[in-house]
Order: structure tokens, then C-alpha cells, then sequence
């Protein structure tokens, strides 16, 4: 008992004990902060942080294949029409002389192509002749049985008239053929001077093309070349001399192709007059002569019909003196100067004479009756064919002809294909338009004086390459310059920016550069707040660190969101945040050149607005289930009064009723002493 009782004791001292020195609890002290009703416009906006990004840069592209012989530093701010990279225009050079040499090779298969139309033109107009000839024929022969003859006098009168015409013409005629074979003679041998001289002067280009080709490597210095490169420009340079000695042989063997061509042209065309002038004449009597034996072979058709009448007119007189013979006889045997035998001679006679000239009579008929409707069917036939294969060959003409059109047009395309190839990538070389001008200046020396369109062609064009040269010293196109002013990024290049030395391609995207002024904001939301956020919703942007506020609109919003710790990841270890956000683009309204790319700006989001409400704050409204309460009166005699209405955003509440504007209500606070 004695320990049970000194157990009550140390757990009442005990209790004492934690009792007396338990702290007391803190006063507190409540207060209640007015707000009064207001009216008024509201709108709900979402602040975010993001940053100024560049949009579309200025690419800078390279026009030409070529080494990188210097450039910009990445990421450097270059002002308007500052350097940005130079390159080589060696290979450029090379191509341009390849392109000659390919230039040349196509004028002279265009050349070729022509000659081949021109002779191909000929014997296609000789087939096409035979088939108009056939057909020609046969119009006559159909013509021939088709018309009737005139008769009488005259296929005499023909004849008469076609005699001397073919005497004449035969005359005509072999002055035609010998004037004609000493033209071919003349034409032969100036087409074979022609081909010779053109030939060499073909030669003496193509010799000329291959020096320049090989003159580009003569302005390399050979002590700063690798040994694989020595070796080539050695082998280049006894190929140059090689090709220098030759255009000199050829030069000096021109003059006297040009003088035979210019002799035998010469003597061509002083063939020209009495062939032409006899060719005309033999024409116009071969026409005539035509039409008279045209008309001579009607009348053929005629003789045997004119020799029937000629037959019916003496059948017709002796039937008559038959006839008056019958009549006396007849007199003289009533009379009894004549026997009835005799009488009955010459009634005989007189009927022989009746069936003589009915015989002719029906000959006649024969006669006149026109040709057989077989023979006449046949000639229509033959005609009908005839034209058939005149139709035909002019078909086949036309075809051929075009045939070799289409390849001189292809072949007319491909040269001017490369004259604008040659055009384009020399066009503001100095190097290459002075090599262009030395090669025109080369061509135009070895043109004949006949030639005055190419020659008036070739001299324009030094007039033009002239005027172009000194524009192309100020502004090479190997030197790229940039038209705006920003910040320069370099196309990366196995995985780091290009550099001096690489090579590039044409129309490589070498550089670009992001002027200030083409700024707009990148910002990121959260998953959250997406659903509020609409293309078109109206931005204020802050630029803190320029004190610049300007207005803008969403203009873009990303499809797929990324954890908001995905672009440290390289950095961190924990990755994963677990908070996916959202980019979106704010398009702005103004730009300015103080802006720079990676800026930070504070953005802002209309993204509701309301118009002329009553509204409170969002905190003086208390919610019980889907009721709504507010303290009104003063602190010593508080209320409660419902009111409807809605919370607009995280700041506010707006009313429908229960509260008037310019009311007062109370929120209670609650503050630690």
C-alpha cells in the first residue's frame, strides 16, 4: 500500500508539473476589411513568361559550287551589306570553259542538223514532185476522156501552133541543163570549201576552248600546291603549251581555206543570172507547151469521128447522084431509050448507096457516144489514187520535215540552254566575264564579212559584258553579303559550323541571318490552361529589360506538349517534372531594333471579358454547395445576405442579384498579436 501510495503522489506532482508549464495559447484578434460593389468591365487574363525568337531568318545562299575561303564568326551581329563568307571561283572557272567546249560541240551538230534538213528537204520535195506529177497525169487523162472535141480544123490548128514552141523550147531547154550542171559544178566546190574552211575554224575554237580550260590552273602558284595537285598542274601546263602550238598551226592554215571558200563562192554565184533567167523561160513554155498537148490529145479523140462525118458527106453525094441517076433512067425507059435491065442497075446501085451511108450513119453514132462508163470508172479510180498518193507524199513530206525540225529546235534549245548556263554563272565573275570577252573577241576574228548578223550578235554582246564588268568588280557574287542587319547563324557542317576550307554546293543554305525586327514571342503554358487559350486572342507583351510594352495576337499553338523539365534534361538528372506545357507563338503588332533573339518578356492573355457588370472579389464571396454568401452590416451586428451570380476568372465574382453597386460588405480577417 505504502508504494502504491507514493505512486499517486509522483503522478499528481506529475501532472502538476506539465499543467503549470504547458504554453498558453496565443491571443488573437479578428478584424473585418470592407469592399464596396463595383460596375464597371472585367477580363480575365493568364501572365506568362517567355521569350523574343526569331522568324523567318534572311538565308544566304550560295550560288555556285566553290571552297570556303572565309567567313563569319557564329552567331555574330552584322550590320546591312557586311561580309558574311567568301568563296573560291576556281571551280566555277572550269565549269565555264567545260560548258564552252560543250557550247561548241552543239553549235556544230546544230550546224549539221540544218544541212542534213536542207538535203533531206530536197529529196523529200523530189518524192513529193513524183506524187504531184503521177497525179497531175492522171487529172490530164481524166480530163482527156471528159472533154469533148472541138473537130474541124482544129488539131491543125494545134499542130500548127505547137511546132515551133517545141523548137524553141528544146532550145530553151538545153541552154537550162548546161547552165544547170556548170551551177551544181560551182555549188559542189564552194560546199566543199565551205565544209573545209568551217571545219578548221570549228578546230581552231575547240583548240581555244581546251588553252582556257587549261588556263586556269596558270594563275596557281605551284609552291603552294600538294603533290597530287603539282602533278595534275604540271600535266596541265605541257598540255597548254601542246594546245598553244596547235592553235598556231591552225591559225596560220585559215587564210587559205578562207580564200577558197570566198573564190568558189564567187564563182557560184556568178552562175546564178542565166540559170535563173533560162529556168524562168523554160517554165513558162513548158506550161504552154502543156496546155497544147492537152489539147491535142482531145482532139485525137476526135480524128476517127471526123473522118466518119468526112465518110457520111461523100456517102450522102453519091447517094444523090445515085438517086438523080435512078430519076433519068427511069425517064429514059418510059421513053424506051433505056432497057429494064439497066434501070434495074441502077436502082440497085442507088440502094447500095442508101446502106453505105446508113452504115456511116451508125459508125457516127459509135462515135459519138462517149467512153465506156469501165473506162471512164477506171480513170476516176486512177485519179482518185493519184491524188491519195499525192496526199500521202505530201504527208510524208511534212513528217520528215518535221522530224528534223523538232531535232533542230531540240538542238536550237540545248545551245541556248548552255549560252544562258554560261550566261548565268558568269554573270557577275569579273574573271569569267573578261574569259568571255576574250572568247568573243576570238570568235568575231574568224568570221567571214558575210556574216554580218552574227558578227552585229557577237559585238553586242562585248558592248553588254563591257558595261557589266565594272558593276561585277564592285559586287562579286563570291563575296556574300548580308541586305539586313542581325544575328548570323552558320549551317552546321558534320556537326559543327562551316569554316574556311568546306566545300559547298549550289544553293546551299549557308548562313542566315535574324534582323530584330522580325521578332515574335515563344511562350509556354500549361496543359492546364490550354483549353482557354484560342488562335486570335488578343497579347500585351513586356519587355522588362527595354521597358517596352507592345500588343500582339496567338497566332500558332503547338500540337504536342513537352514535360516541363524536357529541355534541361542534358543537365539534370531528374528530367521528369511530371507538368506538361504547351509552345505557343504570339504574333506582334510592332517590332523594334532594340529587340534582340532570346529576350525575356512577360506576356499577358485576354482571355474572357465581360462588359458592364456588377462584380466583387473573388475572396469576399463565401460558397456553400452551389449557394452563395456575403457579410454585410457592420462588426458588431453582422449578416449574412445570399446573392447569385458567378465567379469570372481566379480574381473575381460577378452578380447578377442581391447586391446593388455602391454597396458595402465585409470579409473577415484574422491577425496574430
Amino acid at each position: 500500500m505504502r508504494y502504491l501510495f507514493f505512486l499517486v503522489i509522483l503522478a499528481a506532482g506529475a501532472y502538476v508539473l506539465i499543467t503549470e508549464y504547458q504554453p498558453a495559447e496565443a491571443p488573437q484578434e479578428f478584424y473585418y476589411v470592407s469592399q464596396t460593389v463595383r460596375r464597371g468591365d472585367l477580363e480575365h487574363v493568364l501572365r506568362e513568361t517567355g521569350m523574343l525568337f526569331p522568324k523567318e531568318p534572311v538565308v544566304l545562299k550560295s550560288n555556285h559550287e566553290g571552297n570556303i575561303k572565309w567567313v563569319i564568326e557564329e552567331g555574330s551581329w552584322v550590320e546591312k551589306g557586311e561580309v558574311i563568307y567568301i568563296l573560291s571561283d576556281d571551280e566555277e572557272l572550269k565549269r565555264v570553259t567545260e560548258l564552252r567546249t560543250r557550247l561548241l560541240n552543239a553549235r556544230q551538230e546544230l550546224k549539221l542538223a540544218r544541212m542534213k534538213r536542207s538535203h533531206a528537204s530536197e529529196v523529200e520535195r523530189r518524192k513529193l514532185a513524183a506524187a504531184l506529177r503521177a497525179y497531175d497525169l492522171e487529172s490530164i487523162r481524166h480530163r482527156i476522156l471528159n472533154t469533148t472535141p472541138k473537130g474541124g480544123g482544129e488539131l491543125i490548128r494545134i499542130h500548127e501552133a505547137l511546132v515551133p514552141l517545141e523548137k524553141a523550147t528544146r532550145q530553151i531547154r538545153d541552154e537550162y541543163e548546161n547552165a544547170q550542171f556548170n551551177y551544181q559544178k560551182a555549188q559542189d566546190k564552194y560546199l566543199d570549201a565551205l565544209d573545209a574552211w568551217q571545219g578548221q575554224r570549228d578546230r581552231i575554237l575547240q583548240v581555244q576552248a581546251k588553252i582556257d580550260e587549261f588556263a586556269v590552273d596558270k594563275e596557281k602558284d605551284p609552291e603552294k600546291l600538294q603533290q597530287d595537285e603539282l602533278k595534275k598542274y604540271r600535266q596541265n601546263m605541257e598540255k597548254l603549251a601542246e594546245s598553244e602550238k596547235e592553235l598556231e598551226s591552225l591559225r596560220s592554215k585559215l587564210p587559205e581555206f578562207t580564200q577558197r571558200a570566198r573564190e568558189t563562192k564567187a564563182m557560184r554565184d556568178d552562175t546564178w543570172p542565166s540559170r535563173d533567167k533560162s529556168l524562168k523561160i523554160l517554165r513558162e513554155r513548158e506550161q504552154k507547151e502543156k496546155e497544147l498537148f492537152i489539147r491535142l490529145e482531145i482532139e485525137k479523140r476526135g480524128v476517127e469521128l471526123e473522118k466518119l462525118k468526112y465518110d457520111e458527106e461523100i456517102a450522102r453525094l453519091n447517094l444523090a447522084e445515085a438517086r438523080r441517076k435512078y430519076e433519068n433512067g427511069k425517064k429514059a425507059f418510059e421513053s424506051g431509050a433505056m432497057s429494064r435491065a439497066a434501070l434495074e442497075g441502077l436502082e440497085a446501085k442507088m440502094k447500095g448507096e442508101e446502106s453505105k451511108l446508113k452504115i456511116v450513119e451508125q459508125k457516127i453514132k459509135i462515135a459519138e457516144r462517149p467512153p465506156e462508163p469501165e473506162v471512164l470508172a477506171e480513170a476516176k479510180m486512177k485519179l482518185q489514187r493519184a491524188k491519195a498518193s499525192a496526199e500521202s507524199a505530201k504527208k510524208v513530206h511534212d513528217r520528215a520535215l518535221k522530224i528534223l525540225d523538232t531535232e533542230i529546235a531540240l538542238l536550237e534549245a540545248r545551245v541556248e540552254k548552255l549560252e544562258s548556263d554560261i550566261e548565268h554563272r558568269s554573270a557577275d565573275f569579273p574573271a569569267l566575264i573578261e574569259s568571255n570577252m576574250d572568247f568573243a573577241r576570238k570568235e568575231l576574228a574568224l568570221l567571214e564579212e558575210d556574216e554580218t548578223e552574227r558578227r552585229k550578235a557577237i559585238e553586242d554582246e562585248i558592248k553588254r559584258l563591257e558595261s557589266r564588268l565594272e558593276t561585277a568588280k564592285e559586287n562579286p557574287p563570291n563575296v556574300a553579303r548580308t541586305p539586313v542587319s542581325g544575328i548570323v547563324e552558320l549551317r552546321e557542317y558534320r556537326g559543327r559550323p562551316i569554316q574556311a576550307g568546306d566545300q559547298v554546293d549550289e544553293q546551299d543554305a549557308n548562313a542566315m541571318v535574324y534582323p530584330p525586327q522580325n521578332m515574335e514571342v515563344m511562350a509556354k503554358v500549361n496543359e492546364v490552361n490550354l483549353q482557354h487559350i484560342e488562335k486570335g486572342m488578343k497579347v500585351i507583351v513586356t519587355v522588362p529589360a527595354l521597358n517596352i510594352e507592345c500588343s500582339g495576337a496567338v497566332h500558332s499553338i503547338a500540337g504536342v506538349g513537352k514535360d516541363k523539365f524536357a529541355d534541361y534534361s542534358k543537365w539534370w538528372k531528374t528530367s521528369f517534372a511530371d507538368v506538361t506545357q504547351f509552345d505557343i507563338r504570339v504574333s506582334l503588332d510592332k517590332t523594334y531594333t532594340e529587340f534582340r533573339q532570346g529576350m525575356t518578356v512577360m506576356v499577358k492573355i485576354a482571355l474572357e471579358e465581360r462588359d458592364d457588370v456588377t462584380w466583387l472579389p473573388a475572396g469576399v464571396v463565401s460558397q456553400e454547395g452551389k449557394a452563395f454568401a456575403v457579410l454585410v452590416g457592420s462588426p458588431e451586428n453582422l449578416q449574412k445576405r445570399k446573392i447569385s451570380g458567378a465567379f469570372f476568372g481566379d480574381d473575381w465574382f460577378v452578380i447578377d442579384k442581391g447586391l446593388a453597386e455602391g454597396e458595402t460588405v465585409l470579409t473577415k480577417r484574422r491577425r496574430n498579436e
